[in-house]
């Protein structure tokens, strides 16, 4: 999704709540992402969006409106992740 729409707008960045800098490592190395990955060790980041459930996915709007919010992981993610991200850069 990054490569595909980052031309019109789009920025990817994860966060990983992991408590140990080094086993968030070890996953990237395995999952290699190609966009940033913020560490968030203490939590901040989690509380201050009321994350509650990992994965937490939210497509944030350039002013910090939520635009959408999908918790947990389904086989579909991706497929309804791209619908929603092009309705919103349509809509831009």
């Amino acid at each position: 999704m990054h490569e595909r729409w980052h031309g019109r707008g789009l920025r990817i960045v994860a966060a990983t709540v992991d408590r140990r800098r080094e086993d968030a490592l070890v996953f990237l190395k395995a999952n290699p992402a190609r966009f940033p990955i913020a560490f968030d060790a203490q939590g901040a980041l989690a509380r201050h969006l009321n994350v509650k459930t990992m994965p937490t996915s939210l497509l944030v709007a350039p002013d910090g409106t939520i635009l959408h919010r999908h918790e947990g992981f389904t086989p579909s993610l991706g497929e309804k992740a791209a619908l929603v991200i092009k309705e919103a850069l349509e809509a831009a």
